[in-house]
C-alpha cells in the first residue's frame, strides 16, 4: 500500500524568508496557522521551531497538534543559547524528525542558519568557512559575525 499523495505541493507553503536548502527540509521565519495547514496538506510531518514561547502569537503547538503534524522546539532567546550542549540538542531534534518533510523555522531564519552552521563545524567538523556557507543556506544573515567569533573560539 502506498502513501497518499499530497493534495499541495511543498513549494506552496507560504513561510516568511523561505529557503529549500535540502530535499524535504523548509527552513525560514514565522509561519501562521493557515500556512500550518496548508503544510499538512501538503505532506509535512514536522514542525520544528527555535523561538521561546514568548516570541509566539498564536498556540503553535496546539494548531501543530490539531492538524497531525509534530511539534519540535528548541527555544533560542539570544547568542548566549549558542552552546555546545545546545547544538548537540539541536542536532538530536534534527535526527527526530528523520528525512520526513519538515519546516525549520524562528522569527526570520537567521537562529536556524546558525545553529546550522554550528552544527556543520563543532559536530560535523566542517571548516570554518564551510561551515558559514552551510548556515547562510539555511538563513544565517545578521547574526553572521557572531557566529564567525563562535567559530574561530570553539565549541563550549
Amino acid at each position: 500500500m502506498t502513501a497518499a499523495q499530497p493534495s499541495v505541493p511543498l513549494s506552496a507553503i507560504p513561510l516568511a524568508n523561505r529557503l529549500d536548502p535540502a530535499p524535504n527540509l523548509i527552513t525560514g521565519g514565522v509561519i501562521d496557522a493557515p500556512a500550518l495547514a496548508t503544510a499538512a496538506e501538503a505532506g509535512v510531518k514536522t514542525v520544528f521551531d527555535l523561538r521561546p514561547a514568548g516570541e509566539r502569537s498564536y498556540d503553535e503547538p496546539a494548531v501543530c497538534a490539531s492538524l497531525g503534524l509534530r511539534y519540535l522546539n528548541l527555544p533560542i532567546a539570544g547568542a548566549e543559547d549558542f552552546t555546545l550542549a545546545t547544538v548537540q540538542r539541536f542536532d538530536a531534534l534534527l535526527a527526530e524528525a528523520g528525512a520526513t518533510p519538515t519546516i525549520l523555522h524562528c522569527a526570520s531564519g537567521n537562529r536556524v542558519g546558525a545553529l546550522m552552521a554550528l552544527r556543520a563545524a563543532w559536530l560535523q567538523r566542517l571548516p570554518s568557512d564551510q561551515a558559514l556557507v552551510l548556515g547562510r543556506a539555511h538563513g544565517l544573515t545578521r547574526m553572521a559575525p557572531i557566529i564567525e567569533a563562535l567559530l574561530a573560539r570553539g565549541p563550549a
